[in-house]
């Protein structure tokens, strides 16, 4: 088994990069992981394939414009175990390479073919000619968008990506046909390169007939909608491209390919050609199932559930969506906050309706969870509407309506005389509008690179006069993420700010649905969810004679109460240092007020205003994603005093919060 492949002397790049495009391959460590095996199978010395791979290495480093680059040796090292015969188990590979000096592009140019003035086919018009100065406009705008390669490092990559993007620009421009190819001239004395694109637009064209094929049970009238062309409008390839991302966008298809059939064009009747399109489609299946069950697990909660689920993607052939999902489970936060969880929820989504930029959504759900402090159980039902009338952009409208809870009633009693305007033991009725606006210009939502991300949610209740609920709840987030010069290095920054403003005099409460909070992975790190603002040590087994105030189990005494004003915010380095492994630090801050005056007496400075923390993490790209790991700390000297005490009692010893936390997901913290 090879258990290694390294290529020494590699500066420009890095080993890892070269030995994933060399023939012997090597076994990742996580091989012996039996869940991976499938994914990273084991490599194992295939004769004197380790020895082609010198030709290899020599041409991946030519194509990227180390012409003189060389390997000078080769070495295959056995490890010391071995089988009874004395062959080796194991083995490891070296290359040592010379690199040479790197050449840059001198020269770009574009020559633009002239296109012969012949006659249509069967006696149609002649094809129809451009101009000298529409030709030398043409060429003029080619050489623009290949003219950043000049003075640019040589990658024959580079090269055909600009081959691409030129035959894409000509697609744009009505020219279906164009062809376009480049020959490299090397000078490895000179360490420069020039290129040189030949160019043939060929026959302007405009859009023939389309070709639907592939459709059993979906109804060839909602795929329709998502044409972005008609017969006769001047062929542009862009809107080829659209067509077939916003038809694989419905879902409903595992495969989706939009090609244009260029043998079977016809004459147009103005000296330009139809090009006709194939739309090919396979369905996907509309009926699924699934059943999970698995354990999430949190610093401060564990959540072992099942869960079981049936799906339909084309309800009566109206591409209506239909989602039941049945959870039950069993939570466990501390000694006095543990029990049964589960939900059964309905969801139906009916995209195209009635238009392709609309999506009507509706839900119905009954849950019972457990919180620190209270458990409560919520039967819900929401009724909204999406609108995207571009891709990056949607708008939502939902009414939401629900009946919500709490219990048990002695420990809600206990909670209403610190804050009776949160525990609300009768169960109360909870009624508003949802209103969001995202932006969304990231490049991958899980793992993002470069681009922003804008967010804009506001609430307003919707109840009697009588209600105890009326406010508005207005919530804004900003995201971006920034390349330092390389992917490599990513700098991703986020801000959060959410307030509640009551809409009557003398209706101030606030259900724990709607109140503003902060803490935790995903907000503040260092901190466990939900404890950075108004809080309290709930009393658990009060005794007269106990010095303390409470006593509780291994977790804490801390309930988290929310308030009506808070803010957030992080900022984070992210580096890539070997291929799949990023480290990361990082600093977040944030803080919640139950009033606005408690803002301006505390004021923002630290550390009676917002409350920082620093810290660091690892994560690794897999097949299952990025997992994450940070750790992060609130030093006592930072952190107001409000949040340094008080103690609680376990095993008659007096102890404090933690100053310190660590985190594990899946995917970045934002």
């Amino acid at each position: 088994m090879v258990t290694r492949v390294r290529v020494d002397g590699a500066k420009a790049f890095r080993s890892q990069e070269i030995a994933a495009t060399l023939g012997q391959r090597a076994t990742h460590p996580l091989h012996w992981f039996p869940l991976l095996a499938s994914v990273y199978p084991a490599f194992h010395l295939e004769g004197t394939t380790w020895q082609k791979d010198r030709d290899r290495i020599a041409n991946f480093y030519a194509v990227r414009g180390y012409f003189d680059a060389r390997v000078t040796g080769s070495q295959l090292k056995r490890k010391k175990q071995t089988r009874p015969d004395g062959s080796p188990l194991f083995v490891e590979i070296f290359h040592s390479v010379k690199e040479g000096p790197l050449s840059r592009v001198r020269e770009v140019e574009v020559v633009l073919a002239r296109e012969p003035a012949l006659p249509g086919a069967a006696g149609g018009s002649p094809w129809p000619q451009r101009s000298p100065e529409q030709d030398e406009a043409l060429r003029q705008e080619l050489v623009q968008r290949v003219g950043r390669l000049s003075s640019k490092p040589f990658s024959m990559a580079s090269t055909q990506a600009a081959e691409g993007e030129l035959v894409k620009l000509l697609a744009s421009k009505s020219y279906a046909e164009a062809l376009v190819s480049s020959r490299v001239d090397a000078y490895p004395e000179e360490q420069v390169v020039d290129i040189r694109f030949d160019v043939q637009t060929g026959r302007p064209a405009v859009f023939g007939p389309h070709r639907l094929s592939g459709l059993a049970k979906v109804r060839e009238q909602y795929v329709l909608r998502h044409i972005k062309f008609r017969e006769g409008d001047d062929y542009n390839g862009s809107l080829v491209n659209r067509t077939q991302q916003a038809i694989y966008n419905m879902g409903l298809f595992s495969m989706v390919t939009v090609v244009p059939d260029l043998a079977a064009s016809s004459e147009a009747g103005d000296g330009r050609k139809a090009v006709p399109l194939d739309i090919r489609l396979r369905e996907r299946k509309p009926r699924s199932r699934k059943l999970k069950v698995g354990v999430g697990w949190q610093v401060d909660r564990i959540d072992a559930k099942v869960t079981g689920g049936l799906s339909h993607l084309n309800l009566f052939r109206r591409l209506l969506q239909a989602h039941v999902d049945l959870t039950a489970g069993y939570a466990f936060l501390g000694v006095d906050d543990h029990g049964p969880v589960g939900s059964l929820g309905i969801d139906l989504r009916w995209p195209d309706f009635p238009v392709r930029t609309l999506t009507l959504e509706s839900n119905a759900e009954i849950g019972l969870d457990v919180q620190k402090g209270y458990k409560f159980w919520s039967p819900v039902t929401e009724v909204g509407v999406t609108w995207a009338p571009w891709k990056p952009l949607k708008l939502h409208l939902a009414y939401s309506l629900s009946y919500n809870d709490l219990f048990p009633n002695h420990r809600l009693e206990e909670l209403a005389a610190v804050s009776p305007q949160l525990a609300l033991s009768d169960g109360y009725i909870l009624s508003f509008f949802d209103q969001s606006v995202v932006l969304d210009l990231r490049d991958q939502p899980l793992a993002p690179s470069r681009g922003f991300l804008l967010q804009l949610n506001l609430i307003e209740t919707a109840s009697p006069r009588d209600a105890p609920f009326h406010y508005i709840r207005l919530q804004g987030e900003m995201r971006g993420y920034v390349p330092m010069g390389t992917p490599r290095i990513v700098l991703a920054a986020r801000v959060l700010g959410a307030g509640v403003h009551h809409l009557m005099e003398g209706k101030t409460e606030l259900p724990v649905n709607h109140r503003v909070y902060a803490g935790g992975d995903g907000s503040v790190r260092g901190w466990k969810s939900k404890y950075l603002g108004p809080r309290l040590v709930e009393v658990v087994e009060p005794d007269e004679e106990q010095e303390f105030e409470s006593q509780c189990g291994r977790s804490d005494c801390i309930v988290p109460l929310g308030g009506r004003l808070g803010m957030t915010g992080s900022l984070e380095l992210r580096g890539n240092p070997v291929a799949g492994l990023w480290l990361s630090v990082f600093t977040d801050f944030g803080r919640v007020w139950e009033w606005p005056r408690d803002l301006a007496e505390d004021g923002l400075a630290p550390p009676e205003g917002l409350q920082f923390s620093v810290g660091g993490g690892v994560r690794y790209d897999t097949p299952i994603g990025r997992l994450r790991l940070d750790i992060a700390v609130h030093p006592r000297a930072w952190t107001d005093d409000e949040f340094l005490g008080p103690g609680w009692v376990h095993r008659d010893r007096e102890r404090q919060p933690s100053t310190w936390n660590f985190h594990f997901g899946i995917g970045e913290s934002f």
